[in-house]
């Protein structure tokens, strides 16, 4: 209980540090803001345009792709606020900042965590919230299922963190590892759109391989079918699992670290 009370404060204060940038840069926090919501906002566009073609998309009706496309936004939103730093391993790697890190008495994977926190991720959660309201309404989905958004959201989120971690650890074997967080950054895309309508192949590697299908498409199954007993412990069992299982990969992958000298 101690610990948890120690990491906690460490997370206020390094949380406090960044309100206190915010404000002596408030222009550059609102752009950002601004930003992030409308780029989401743009890319849903595109959405709507296609269901201004068509009235489904392989049995997909347009409210359905909008709830999923909201609650995949919510979930990229979460990390992108708070976890996104992950993803910054390769640089850290390559400039000797990571050595700091190993001087001191706290989990590594913590301090990479906190060590930035991107406010420009709270534009895109709100686009979520408010993509993902409109469709309940539309759908008129049961009022009470409200209550497995946390724990769909934190689910989800925790897949994406797990599937940062899994590809950041490749910066300890190679320092090169750049392109392959970008590419991971292009695959959260699929995120926003139901599996099911992918190739074989694709739906192969978005459930097993890189399972971006369990940040967003099965959590997001729980309020669009009435399996909730089966999607559910299905949904939480894998993201702590997978979680876990990618933070030992993480942890072992440390011993394979060399210093930069940078």
């Amino acid at each position: 209980m101690a610990v948890l009370s120690r990491y906690l404060k460490l997370y206020i204060v390094a949380g406090a540090n960044n309100l206190k940038s915010l404000v002596v840069y408030k222009v550059d926090f609102i752009v950002g803001l601004v930003s992030m919501f409308l780029n989401n906002a743009m890319r849903f566009l595109i959405l709507l345009f296609i269901f201004r073609l068509v009235d489904q998309i392989k049995g997909w009706s347009f409210d359905q792709m909008l709830f999923l496309y909201g609650f995949s936004t919510m979930v990229t939103g979460l990390w992108h606020c708070f976890f996104i730093n992950v993803i910054s391993l390769p640089y850290y790697v390559r400039t000797g900042g990571f050595d700091r890190f190993l001087l001191r008495p706290v989990n590594l994977l913590f301090q990479l965590t906190i060590d930035s926190l991107d406010e420009d991720g709270w534009g895109e959660l709100l686009l979520g919230m408010i993509l993902v309201l409109t469709a309940y309404s539309r759908l008129e989905l049961p009022a009470a299922k409200l209550i497995l958004l946390i724990p769909a959201v934190l689910s989800g989120t925790a897949v994406l963190i797990a599937v940062s971690l899994m590809l950041s650890s490749l910066s300890f074997v190679s320092v090169g590892g750049v392109p392959i967080m970008g590419l991971l950054v292009k695959m959260f895309e699929f995120t926003k759109y139901p599996v099911d309508i992918f190739g074989n192949a694709l739906k192969i590697v978005l459930s097993t391989v890189i399972p971006l299908g369990f940040a967003t498409f099965y959590p997001g199954m729980m309020f669009l079918t009435e399996n909730v007993a089966l999607y559910l412990p299905l949904v939480l069992l894998f993201s702590a699992g997978y979680f876990i299982f990618s933070y030992f990969i993480w942890n072992y992958s440390l011993k394979f670290y060399v210093s930069s000298g940078s």
